[in-house]
């Protein structure tokens, strides 16, 4: 799995960089055909002290599915915990997805009889 990180308006530290790889490296765990992960980090300019750290996780799975998941929090590293969460709950959906669709196309082909040329 490849795991890019890039930061908008923010020096990307060495812990900062260990923390991302780090959690990042955790989705495999829910889901084996992760093909990359590129963590966007960026600090905006904003009122609003709560919302001012942002990270965006885009993760591309097998069979050319893309997940984002943003989140903003009051720094780096908490707006990347909840950005993972996101990703994490929606990489289990795709999987339930996948597996629910696997699961209906061996039960159709289980289901079908076989021609008998010698029943006519």
């Amino acid at each position: 799995m490849q795991i890019k990180i890039t930061g908008r308006s923010l020096e990307i530290t060495p812990a900062l960089r260990d923390y991302a790889q780090e959690k990042a490296g955790k989705l495999e765990e829910f889901y084996k055909n992760i093909q990359k992960v590129e963590i966007i980090l960026e600090a905006r300019s904003i009122d609003d002290a709560e919302r001012r750290q942002v990270a965006e996780i885009r993760t591309w799975l097998s069979g050319k599915k893309m997940i984002q998941a943003t989140e903003a929090a009051r720094d780096a590293y908490a707006a990347i915990d909840l950005a993972i969460e996101e990703a994490k709950r929606q990489i289990q959906k795709h999987k339930d997805k996948h597996i629910k669709e696997q699961r209906r196309k061996a039960s159709k082909t289980k289901h079908q009889m076989p021609f008998e040329s010698g029943s006519l």
